[in-house]
């Protein structure tokens, strides 16, 4: 191992993921990654300087995690030699799904190094490149950085700026104002108020539920858009209702779960960025919280209803988004397992970039594969690229047939574009569109 630089205690953030690990541990579930498509000539001993500076310029990419005793400890070290492993890719990059799913869910071993970058080579002049590191030390908006940098690096001609914080120096604060009673009498007075008594609403016992089946449960993952016409109205009413499209999605979520479940009472789990300071903006690192959002669904009152009042959550949440929902005392989580929840609504925080340049090399994104494991039965992913609006339900193949995701995708877009275009309309009437698109009308 190389020298140790310096150690201290895990984040809140990361005891908890710890803790899902242990439960829902699985192929690729905790690992977070990077996947672009490279075309034109790739130097290799280039992009592994590239890799190096980017691990030199980001402690979390050179930390190790290890018990000791009761406590989850990281240690960062002082070099950060990270090979670039070379793989030859013998079918269309199209087709390399299966190849991809195999390098991205094998694990990572926390206490010898977090990070794996490997190159698969199809021809002289088009590769792709596969970067995972473990979630433990990473998160959804450092990706967009690990990709953005890892560019910039190979470039070499952009000259990125200094790094105010590391992710150490987060951990730090974080510990100090968890020591504050001001911090956490603020924040806990406020999930206690919103949560007490809620439970994580729950698609157990529907026809959809496969539990029993019998299936390997691995993930899946259906892709959708939401056109042109829906995205416009969709960002159209945001505005009018002078809020963003996080509550507008998220509205139209609940009543969804509302027609599905038959529930009122809705709570769902949500990862929020927690980059509110400027110091962490750059920064690789977990900085992204769990938090529960949770509604309350009239089928009487109108779509503008439920979305002034999921606006609220959604405000409240935000505000209060530096106490990690695991931290908030009993008997306000009694109804929340934490550890393992079933449902979750994300929208990406941040434009990811769909490509880039790389001096002679051309960098595009790829989707992520099929058949990884997930931390969560069902997660909506929200994606806003541009103007246009597109989306992803991951899903465990064990609980949900295709069939059923498919129309589920197919009625969220449906429920979208109709309390886009008429939010005054009754959120029960919705049901009727659901249905219509059920039955394949």
């Amino acid at each position: 191992m190389p020298p140790i630089e310096y150690e201290l205690p895990a984040s809140a953030g990361q005891r908890l993921l710890w803790l899902m690990n242990h439960y829902r541990g699985g192929a690729g579930a905790f690992n977070s990654h990077v996947l672009l498509r490279l075309r034109g000539p790739l130097d290799h001993d280039r992009l592994t300087r590239a890799v190096s500076e980017l691990c030199l310029r980001h402690h979390a990419l050179r930390t190790t995690l290890r018990r000791s005793g009761v406590r989850l400890v990281q240690t960062v070290h002082q070099s950060a030699e990270v090979p670039v492993y070379r793989r030859e890719l013998d079918v269309q990059v199209s087709e390399a799904g299966p190849v991809l799913a195999d390098e991205l869910g094998a694990a990572l071993d926390l206490t010898t190094r977090p990070l794996a970058v490997t190159t698969f080579r199809r021809s002289a002049r088009d590769h792709v490149l596969c970067m995972k590191v473990h979630h433990l030390l990473t998160d959804g908006w450092s990706s967009a950085i690990l990709a953005r940098e890892l560019c910039a690096l190979y470039q070499g001609t952009i000259e990125l700026p200094e790094l105010p914080w590391q992710f150490a120096d987060y951990v730090r604060w974080q510990q100090q104002q968890l020591e504050s009673h001001g911090f956490l009498d603020r924040h806990n007075r406020y999930w206690q108020r919103q949560l007490s008594g809620a439970r994580l609403t729950s698609l157990t016992g529907l026809s959809a539920d496969r539990r029993d089946a019998g299936t390997t449960d691995t993930t899946a993952i259906e892709w959708f858009e939401f056109g042109p016409a829906t995205s416009r109205a969709l960002r159209e009413l945001a505005r009018r209702e002078c809020t963003v499209l996080f509550p507008v999605l998220l509205a139209v979520f609940y009543a969804m779960l509302h027609y599905l479940t038959g529930d009122h009472d809705l709570a769902v789990a949500s990862m929020f960025a927690n980059r509110t300071m400027p110091q962490v903006r750059g920064t690789v690192g977990l900085f992204a919280n769990l938090l529960v959002l949770r509604g309350q669904v009239d089928p009487k009152g109108s779509f503008r209803s439920l979305l002034a009042a999921t606006e609220k959550t959604f405000l409240g949440a935000l505000r209060h988004q530096s106490l990690p929902i695991q931290l908030v005392p009993f008997p306000a989580m009694d109804g929340l397992r934490l550890g393992s929840p079933e449902i979750v609504f994300q929208l990406l925080a941040g434009e990811l970039p769909t490509g880039s340049d790389m001096e002679d090399l051309r960098a595009d994104r790829l989707p992520t594969p099929d058949g990884l494991g997930s931390r969560f039965d069902l997660e909506m992913i929200i994606i806003p690229e541009g103007e246009q609006l597109k989306g992803l339900l991951r899903h465990s193949t064990r609980r949900f047939s295709r069939t059923w995701i498919a129309d589920f995708v197919a009625a969220y877009r449906a429920l979208a574009a109709r309390f886009a275009a008429h939010p005054d309309l009754e959120v029960g009437r919705g049901q009727e569109v659901m249905a219509q698109v059920l039955a394949g009308q």
